[in-house]
């Protein structure tokens, strides 16, 4: 049965929830993208899942059946939104979905919450979310400085990056193949236009270290380190270039790859075959899937280098990698 809520806002309603969340059930909020179970004993209901769908609608699974009460949705403002509830059955198993009836902006994070039961069992949940990309831009990687250079004035390692299509880079996701943290760096929502060239800073210079100066340029009117790009920094970035080979994968916030680039040092080669580590392994099979694999290959066979410098990067011209002495922006 579908029950369509409308909420209001108001100071007494905002402190009952508060109330009723502190005292009525044992609270626990999550972050996108991770599963959590409530609670510690053997008795707790599980989120076994939960799925954010197309029009920022939220799928909730539990372990058993239960009854979702007290269910609030929040916007960043903290204002309550408007939303239906209803309940579908899938292969036998429940599963709550929450039809948010308001439009939630790119990138905007809200709010789901409210307490489960079941039996005597009653326990809180909340979940944010962050609304959807659904104009995402296209972007193409045209120069990679893996290495970093001590050289007085000059920069640290980037990525370039070229809009193709205009659009939002929002959850865009840039990885890097063994860096320990996966993924290196995730773009806030932010309108671009074809044409723009994005420098995505690996490790910003000691002298921008200030957080003000960390800050990404959403704002196609504010420019600092590069004056004719967009400047987004990836802080503690682990440096990848110490790995025989290196795959940087660009994906979209919706798990299509837009992008990506393979270089391989020569020296890591035995008898014209590479041994790839389970991690590259992964990346390859999903690259596969993404019908990438000839393009793959032929990078390659096509980007492998010897002697990566500080003083050197890899730049695409007329469609080729090529290794070329680096020139400071």
């Amino acid at each position: 049965m579908l029950e369509e809520v409308t909420m209001k806002k108001n100071l007494f309603g905002l402190v009952s929830v508060f109330l009723l969340v502190c005292f009525s059930c044992k609270g626990f909020e999550v972050q996108p993208k991770f599963i959590t179970i409530f609670g510690a004993d053997e008795k707790s209901i599980k989120l076994e899942s939960y799925e954010q769908l197309a029009d920022n609608s939220v799928k909730l699974v539990f372990s058993e059946a239960v009854a979702l009460e007290e269910l609030t949705v929040r916007n960043s403002a903290d204002e309550q939104m408007t939303y239906t509830k209803s309940v579908e059955k899938e292969n036998g198993v429940e599963a709550h979905v929450i039809k948010i009836m308001e439009n939630v902006a790119i990138g905007a994070t809200y709010t789901v919450g409210g307490c489960v039961k079941s039996g005597k069992t009653t326990q809180s949940f909340s979940i944010a979310f962050v609304g959807k990309n659904i104009n995402p831009a296209g972007l193409a990687i045209i120069e990679y400085k893996p290495v970093h250079s001590s050289a007085k004035g000059s920069d640290p390692e980037f990525i370039k990056l070229k809009v193709t299509k205009s659009g939002n880079v929002s959850e865009f996701a840039l990885r890097t193949v063994g860096s320990k943290k996966v993924p290196d760096y995730i773009f806030p929502a932010c309108e671009v236009s074809a044409g723009e060239v994005i420098f995505l800073h690996l490790h910003p210079a000691a002298e921008t270290n200030a957080a003000e100066n960390f800050a990404d340029e959403t704002d196609a009117n504010i420019s600092r380190d590069i004056k004719t790009a967009r400047d987004f920094y990836a802080r503690s970035f682990d440096k990848p270039y110490k790995r025989d080979a290196n795959v940087v994968v660009l994906d979209d916030g919706n798990n299509h790859v837009q992008d990506f680039l393979v270089c391989v040092q020569k020296k890591g080669f035995a008898d014209g075959e590479f041994q790839w580590d389970e991690q590259t392994i992964a990346v390859i099979k999903e690259l596969e899937q993404a019908g990438l694999k000839e393009a793959f290959e032929h990078q390659c066979k096509n980007i492998s280098v010897d002697n990566m410098t500080g003083t050197t990067s890899l730049v695409k011209i007329n469609g080729v990698w090529q290794k070329q002495k680096y020139t400071k922006r």
